[in-house]
């Protein structure tokens, strides 16, 4: 939902109170799920949603 509103990393690490490479790992198993190739853009699939 952060990522969709147009938050960024440090943003995001900030309001859930975790370190920005929480985050990053967070985000790359979203990725893994939701089966995106490394050339997608997460921020553009989820606008998508």
């Amino acid at each position: 939902a952060y990522l969709k509103i147009g938050l960024n990393t440090k943003e995001i690490a900030e309001i859930l109170n975790i370190q920005p490479s929480s985050f990053y790992i967070s985000r790359s198993r979203l990725r893994k799920k939701l089966n995106l190739k490394p050339e997608e853009d997460l921020y553009s699939f989820l606008n998508g949603v």
